[in-house]
This record gives structure tokens, C-alpha cells and sequence, in this order.
């Protein structure tokens, strides 16, 4: 049987064509051929959920990162549809995380786009980019802020996401936010938009030390005061700011 057949068995969402493929696997089929559409076995079971199937395919040492015709690796096939176990294990065991697929869209985009929260903090908490660009212009927080993600959309802000980036039409984050009527993600970005370099509230909630702040950020004890900060020079770290979101 030849890797070409693992792929299309895997199309078939039967259980008996789940048994058929995860057979073939055990049986030493090539892993990484693809079918007509590029697709390969493991982002076929990445985009259909076949959770049985994705994690024999990783464990037999399958390519994580291969394309098909548009560009799509498995990551972004278990992002975009929701495959929480497949993605993790694949982000686990190492696909690379900011491909782009033919539209210019990353594993993060997708995830963000559909609203898939636990998927899209893995990848910020593994390292993913934040900032790239699809070939429209919009980063992942764009994408989250245009379907309404609000999680994913406050995650991506506290992570350091760009706020001032601008898609190909000329809008930003906060411009599509506003548009769309969603006051959360308008307040919330409004909460550090206009500033070079905001810091985000969980670095706050955690109890940075302000000298740490004032290395990462550029920001000296003024700048802090201006933000909201309560400073001691006395201390070595902040009060909680009074953050006075609109």
C-alpha cells in the first residue's frame, strides 16, 4: 500500500476507514505522500480530527510541516478547525509554528480568525509571531478583532501584539473594532494603544519589577507615573496601575 492510499483512507471520516488507516500505519505504509490536493495523511487527520490517526502519524515519525496545494501544513488544518490535542501535539513535537499558507495566513491567524482560544494561547506561549501579515494585511489580532474573539483578541494585546499595525485597506485594530460596534475590544485596545510600548497586563498582574519594566519597555519612572502607576523609589516594584479604561 503505498503512502498516496494512507492519505485517502484518512479522508474517509468512517470508523472502519479510521481502523483501515490507523492498520496501514502499524503496517509500515510510507507516511508523507500526498494525494492530488497536496494533502498528506497527517493534515488530513489534522483538519478531520482523527486524533487516533494524527498521533500514530507523528509517533511513526511523520513530516509535520509539509504543505499541499494551498500552502496549509497540518498545524494550520488543526487551528483552523479546533483540533486541540492534534495541534498541541504537534506544536509539541516541534511543526514549525509561522508557516504561511498561500494567502498569507499563519497557524496563529487561523486559530484567531476561528475563534479557537486554547489553540491560539498554546502558540503565543510556544513563540509564535505575533505581527505577521496575511496577504491582506491583517495580522492575528486583526483577524480577532474582525470575528469579535475577544479572549483571543485581550490575549494577543497582553502578549505585546502591535496595536498601530495597519492592514492593506488602512485600518487598524482599534479602527475595525470601533466599526464593528465591539466596545470590549475597542476598550481594550484603547487601554494601550498610543503608546511606542505598552506593557501588557500580565506582566503587571504578575509583579514585574519596575526596573525590569523600565529595561523592557524604555519606559523610566515618569513615564510609569504617567501611565497610572503608583511608584515608590523606594521599592522595587509597582503598585497595581490604576488603569482607567474608557
Amino acid at each position: 500500500m503505498g503512502k498516496k492510499l494512507l492519505a485517502e483512507v484518512t479522508k474517509d471520516m468512517g470508523r472502519c476507514h479510521v481502523q483501515k488507516a490507523l492498520a496501514l500505519i502499524a503496517e509500515g505504509a510510507s507516511l508523507d505522500e500526498s494525494d492530488k490536493e497536496g494533502d498528506t495523511a497527517l493534515r488530513v487527520a489534522a483538519l478531520n480530527g482523527h486524533t487516533d490517526i494524527a498521533t500514530a502519524l507523528i509517533d511513526k515519525g511523520a513530516k509535520l510541516d509539509v504543505k499541499n496545494n494551498f500552502g496549509s501544513t497540518a498545524l494550520m488544518a488543526a487551528a483552523r478547525n479546533g483540533h486541540t490535542d492534534i495541534a498541541n501535539a504537534l506544536i509539541d513535537k516541534g511543526a514549525k509554528l509561522d508557516l504561511k499558507n498561500n494567502f498569507g495566513s499563519t497557524a496563529l491567524m487561523a486559530a484567531a480568525r476561528n475563534g479557537h482560544t486554547d489553540i491560539a494561547n498554546a502558540l503565543i506561549d510556544k513563540g509564535a509571531k505575533l505581527d505577521l501579515k496575511s496577504n491582506v494585511g491583517f495580522t492575528a489580532l486583526m483577524w480577532a478583532v474582525w470575528y469579535g474573539r475577544t479572549d483571543i483578541a485581550t490575549g494577543l494585546i497582553d502578549n505585546g501584539a502591535k496595536l498601530d499595525l495597519k492592514n492593506n485597506g488602512g485600518s487598524t485594530a482599534l479602527m475595525m473594532a470601533e466599526k464593528n460596534g465591539d466596545t470590549a475590544i475597542a476598550a481594550a485596545l484603547k487601554g494601550t494603544a498610543g503608546t511606542d510600548h505598552p506593557v501588557p497586563a500580565r506582566l503587571v498582574d504578575q509583579g514585574m519589577r519596575l526596573m525590569e519594566q523600565a529595561i523592557c519597555y524604555g519606559q523610566g519612572v515618569e513615564q510609569a507615573r504617567a501611565k497610572g502607576y503608583a511608584v515608590d523609589p523606594n521599592k522595587s516594584s509597582p503598585t497595581k496601575p490604576h488603569v482607567r479604561r474608557p
